[in-house]
């Protein structure tokens, strides 16, 4: 099963930067949260600091979609 640090290897491995920090919550206040950002610049925020999650087929999908990417984890098929 792919793990969240497995998804950050590969992207540092494209270019992609990734990195922890903090962010408002607005129920708890400031969270750990982790900035992967594409090489085109693109970025998404995971909340949480557990770089071991494993990653779910869809969440796969919506972190490549969302930095515009296909990583070798994909979970469907695309043209």
């Amino acid at each position: 099963m792919t793990t969240l640090t497995n998804y950050m290897n590969w992207l540092k491995g494209e270019g992609g930067l990734c990195n922890n920090g903090i962010g408002a919550d607005e129920t708890r206040g400031m969270v750990p949260v982790i900035k992967l950002t594409a090489p085109n610049g693109r970025s998404v925020i995971v909340p949480g600091d557990d770089q071991h999650l494993h990653l779910s087929l869809t969440y796969i999908d919506y972190l490549d979609r969302r930095l515009l990417l296909v990583s070798p984890f994909r979970s469907i098929l695309r043209d």
